[in-house]
């Protein structure tokens, strides 16, 4: 006889045992399914699939769940279906970071330095807090490493203190359950923190002068240092101050073989027209490596540009004066805005006009290139006659400066007088030289015999040349007959010389 007691018995209760039974086989079945395809996916990367699950004989339906359901069932920590909850484990790493500074090949110093990366997060923000751990070594196989860190919670970590040195650096991301990124790209990087040694200037000198805006040669000596850049250059005058690093940037070279001196160009070769302003220009160069390091500035150099030429005046001798026989004074006072080197003396042959062919007498030097600056020098003509004579002053720019001249400067020699008694004493001869440019002499023969003085006296003209000679009788002559006095006590002889100026130059001799 059925009975509804009988039929719980025998059917419900053992539905009901059978359907707990398989329903913790499910739950068991989906959590092991859920770990095994959370494996598949992070090591595959594939996407969700279609999940199915028989529940049991009895139900005859398909649970299924998509591949949406399914992804979030596995990286979510909790999620629910058909009333039953599912608690999953994380196995997702982060993302890897992207390294950004400093730039892959770069040099850098440690001033300030920071090893920086992109911030990540976890996966759908999983199993936070993301952090970091950074690595650098002397290598690209990072074997030793030269540092690494702990954990890091911010995307960057400060490196002032890395000594100088080539090195290779990564970071990598994990979250908190320890699911670690691969290594971001490897970056290289070389450090260098030791400043290159400061040049010094060559040429030219300090203090020096130009005349010149342009084709001047600033030459410095090389700067030594392993990852040398090149130089810096600043260069302060009238026109205000001129930077190479402004204009063209980092010389490459020790020297500037084309410069000019001052502002006003658009790169450090290029002319330009205010360059005309002349003062005083202050240089100094320094030098500069790839990671950024300066050397401190070099000495500061002074070059003074000059345009200006001297000017020079002469105040002895005086033009249109006859000089006899004395050397000449030559002075003067030569002046310029900033310095007199030297003067140079030049005379030239005067007719009626000076000659253009000028030769060169002497240098006289300023030693201290102080201006204005007073001159002197004593000068003698090789020969008797008119001169020109010009100064020319230059300064220590070598601006040379267009001659004071003067003219028909009238110069003599002193004659020579040569006087002597024949070898038999009947005859006195006489020669004098040195007397071209001379117009005439006059002579005055006196002797004494027997208490008796008797004597000869005349002119002569002259003509240009450069010597006369005359002989007299120290006796009584007639016709063809002389006689010759043998007593004679004293003889003198008296010479006047006459320019055609009218100065005189006197001759004696006593025998």
């Amino acid at each position: 006889m059925r009975t509804t007691f009988g039929f719980i018995i025998l059917v419900v209760f053992p539905a009901l045992i059978l359907l707990l039974s398989n329903i913790r086989l499910v739950r068991r079945g989906i959590k092991e399914e859920i770990e095994r395809r959370a494996r598949n996916l992070v090591t595959r990367k594939s996407p969700g699939i279609l999940l199915i699950f028989i529940f049991s004989a009895f139900s005859g339906g398909l649970l299924a769940i998509s591949g949406y359901k399914l992804a979030k069932a596995i990286f979510s920590s909790f999620t629910s279906f058909a009333g039953i909850s599912f608690a999953t484990k994380d196995y997702a790493p982060p993302p890897s970071p992207v390294l950004l500074a400093p730039a892959n090949n770069s040099y850098r110093n440690t001033s300030g330095m920071v090893m920086d990366w992109t911030d990540v997060s976890d996966f759908e923000n999983m199993s936070p807090p993301v952090y970091y751990i950074y690595q650098s070594a002397r290598n690209s196989g990072f074997s030793p490493l030269a540092y690494s860190s702990g954990n890091l919670s911010v995307s960057q970590i400060p490196a002032p203190g890395t000594p100088d040195g080539i090195y290779w650096w990564r970071v990598k991301a994990c979250d908190s359950l320890a699911n670690c990124s691969d290594w971001s790209s490897v970056f290289k990087i070389t450090v260098d923190s030791t400043p290159p040694t400061v040049p010094s200037w060559l040429t030219p000198a300090d203090n020096s002068y130009t005349n010149q805006s342009q084709n001047i040669l600033l030459d410095w000596s090389d700067a030594t240092d392993t990852n040398l850049a090149g130089y810096e250059y600043e260069n302060t005058g009238p026109g205000g101050t001129w930077k190479s690093i402004d204009y063209c940037g980092l010389l490459t070279t020790s020297q500037i073989p084309n410069s000019q001196i001052g502002p006003g160009g658009s790169c450090i070769n290029a002319p330009a027209a205010t360059l005309s302003v002349d003062g005083e220009y202050f240089r100094k160069v320094r030098s500069t490596d790839l990671a950024g390091n300066k050397s401190a500035w070099s000495a500061t150099y002074k070059l003074t540009r000059d345009t200006l030429v001297p000017s020079s005046t002469l105040s002895s001798p005086e033009g249109g004066v006859e000089y006899i026989g004395v050397p000449l004074a030559v002075n003067g006072t030569s002046t310029d805005n900033y310095s007199i080197d030297s003067v140079s003396l030049y005379y030239s042959a005067y007719t009626t006009s000076c000659s253009s062919a000028y030769s060169f007498i002497t240098t006289v030097d300023n030693p201290l290139n102080d201006t204005p600056y007073n001159f002197n020098y004593s000068w003698t003509p090789a020969e008797s006659g008119s001169y020109c004579l010009k100064a020319r002053a230059t300064d220590l720019a070598g601006n040379t400066e267009a001659s004071p001249v003067i003219e028909n400067l009238k110069f003599y020699q002193i004659p020579t007088l040569l006087a002597g008694r024949s070898g038999d004493n009947h005859q006195l001869d006489i020669n004098i030289t040195g007397i071209s440019g001379y117009q005439s002499y006059t002579y005055r023969v006196t002797y004494r015999h027997g208490g008796i003085e008797e004597g000869y006296s005349g002119s002569v003209s002259l003509n240009g040349e450069d010597a006369s000679s005359r002989s007299f009788v120290l006796g009584s002559c007639s016709a063809n007959d002389c006689t010759y006095y043998e007593d004679v006590s004293f003889l003198s002889v008296n010479i006047d010389v006459y320019t055609s100026g009218g100065s005189v130059y006197h001759l004696g001799k006593s025998l």
